[in-house]
């Protein structure tokens, strides 16, 4: 008997959640951990479900050696990602965040944001996060993605050694003023 490799690795990524739910944990470890597994189902969808969509898409039915073809395994992705997606949810609207709240840290949603607040922020995303990112994905030419606990393009050694692990000069230096 062959076990599926994707279900496996959403099993370990739910053993992953499984920590989240640990509240002898601290909060910061709960909400890393949180993201972690969050971070990793971006990565499973990015790379394992786009590799069965292909499947599907030309058609395969083949089976694999645990036995189950390319619609199989996305049926039982989708039940699975489903429950799990419940459960992060729950996991961080019902434990996380009141203990965020309750640590003096408030999650705000945009439309909690006031006018100035919302500029402010639409600004900074326009004039600093933005271009960085489109300039490096454009350079690469292709998509890139962020992982911002690791500090590192996720899946993609190529961009880490050429943007992350390059030397850098020195600083500019600023005259006296």
């Amino acid at each position: 008997m062959f076990i599926n490799r994707e279900l496996s690795a959403l099993a370990f990524n739910l053993r992953i959640l499984g920590e989240v739910q640990d509240a002898a944990l601290p909060t910061y470890e709960r909400v890393r951990f949180l993201s972690i597994a969050s971070a990793n189902l971006d990565e499973f969808f990015m790379v394992r479900v786009a590799g069965i969509k292909q499947q599907l898409a030309s058609g395969v039915t083949a089976t694999e050696a645990d036995g189950l073809s390319p619609t199989e395994q996305f049926q039982a992705i989708t039940a699975e990602v489903r429950e799990m997606v419940r459960l992060f949810d729950a996991v961080w609207r019902d434990e996380l965040v009141p203990l965020l709240r309750s640590h003096g840290l408030e999650i705000l949603a945009p439309d909690a944001l006031d006018r100035p607040q919302r500029d402010a922020a639409r600004e900074h995303f326009r004039s600093v996060v933005f271009p960085i990112l489109g300039n490096l994905a454009y350079w690469n030419r292709r998509p890139l993605r962020w992982d911002p606990a690791e500090w590192r393009f996720v899946g993609d050694d190529e961009a880490n050694r050429k943007w992350l692990d390059r030397e850098r000069r020195d600083a500019w230096p600023l005259p006296q003023v």
